[in-house]
């Protein structure tokens, strides 16, 4: 399926969720979410995620005697976090800067897009590079000692992708090609627009 198709299918489920506003609602988006995604690392980080939230709005509701309504705040924001994460983990970020070069939007917007998802997984490797750099030189290994060094080279390495972007003339007008572009069927087009109609649907009859 299409990164933009799966992101269409998120965006009307945030709309259900928002839109209805029932717990049960919520409760079954997140027991979809985890069902499609059939991944552990996207209930570990749902959870991750869910629960200083949760923890939060109890503190703020509970104390004040309105249990229920920090249950209904918890679960809307684990039903968001829940399908937005499930979405992001049926594709790859070359995929989606791909899609999104095919759907003729901008480029600078595709190469921003595509920046953005790899900056964190590029950046908690590099830190696991430094801290196991420091284990094996007998020193102790902490984030602090490595936060100088992950930030100067995270900098350091978008401003030479920037300038290879410029090379490969990334502000000259027209459209952009790949080698191997994703594929777009009229699947993706009734599962996208009739996921969005559905999701107008539920509100107004809601």
């Amino acid at each position: 399926m299409n990164p933009l198709t799966v992101l269409a299918v998120c965006a009307s489920t945030w709309i259900v969720v928002l839109g209805v506003n029932s717990p049960w609602v919520s409760a079954s988006v997140v027991v979809g979410a985890w069902l499609m995604a059939r991944s552990p690392r996207v209930l570990a980080a749902t959870l991750a995620l869910s629960l200083p939230v949760c923890a939060s709005l109890l503190l703020v509701h509970g104390l004040f005697g309105f249990w229920g309504t920090a249950v209904v705040l918890g679960l809307r924001s684990a039903a968001l976090i829940a399908s937005l994460l499930a979405g992001f983990a049926c594709f790859s970020t070359s995929d989606l800067a791909k899609a999104i070069q095919g759907a003729r939007l901008s480029p600078k917007f595709a190469y921003v897009c595509g920046t953005a998802l790899q900056t964190l997984p590029q950046g908690r490797r590099y830190a696991e590079t430094y801290l196991e750099q420091y284990r094996h030189l007998g020193l102790k290994g902490r984030i602090k000692y490595v936060a100088f060094p992950l930030v100067t080279r995270m900098l350091v390495q978008g401003a030479d992708r920037s300038m290879a972007a410029q090379t490969h003339g990334i502000e000259l007008p027209g459209r952009r090609t790949v080698l191997r572009p994703v594929a777009v069927s009229r699947w993706d087009y009734l599962i996208g627009a009739g996921s969005l109609l559905v999701a107008f649907g539920l509100c107004i009859w809601a």
